[in-house]
């Protein structure tokens, strides 16, 4: 008898509905197969912990071992290469601030230069200073003197005219 006999036939039963981080509830409302099918996985599940709870100290124990049997040159070795990286991170890190302090970039934007070589780390950085530098030919940034709008009156010459005589200013003024 395969296991398919037991099973329902797709329409059969009705669908159990549960939303994510709902309990299952009580099993004993399925078919009987899936009860034995839970039951399964729920004991291998258990089975499973169990071993993995008596392997885990074993594990940290060989990781242990693993250590000190280390010779010490293969922990000089190690540290060796730990230096290496930072020597490597550190240099990279001053040849691009180097690189942006030529361009005449602020220091913050060194770590955002893109690439290894001198050549394109320079290219990168005459991108980005292109464009964060206002350019000194655009109307915007140009700054100008206000022009005066103002029309011109009438031109007085100083000598025409007396302005001690008020009925003269007068006469100038009213006709």
């Amino acid at each position: 008898m395969s296991s398919n006999e037991n099973m329902p036939a797709p329409g059969d039963a009705a669908p159990v509905a549960l939303s994510p981080g709902e309990p299952a509830g009580d099993i004993s409302t399925l078919p009987d197969w899936a009860q034995a099918h839970v039951a399964a996985v729920t004991r291998s599940a258990q089975t499973w912990q169990a071993q993995y709870e008596k392997a885990a100290p074993l594990a940290q124990r060989a990781a242990e071992l693993e250590e000190a049997g280390k010779s010490e040159l293969q922990r000089a070795q190690e540290e060796l290469m730990r230096f290496r990286t930072e020597a490597e991170t550190a240099t990279d890190a001053l040849a691009r601030l180097r690189v942006a302090r030529a361009a005449g970039l602020a220091d913050e934007f060194a770590e955002r230069l893109v690439g290894t070589a001198p050549e394109d780390l320079a290219a990168d950085a005459a991108r980005l200073a292109a464009l964060i530098t206002p350019q000194a030919n655009t109307p915007e940034t140009v700054p100008r003197r206000p022009v005066e709008a103002l029309t011109p009156g009438d031109r007085i010459e100083p000598d025409a005219v007396d302005i001690t005589d008020l009925g003269v200013l007068g006469k100038r003024m009213f006709t």
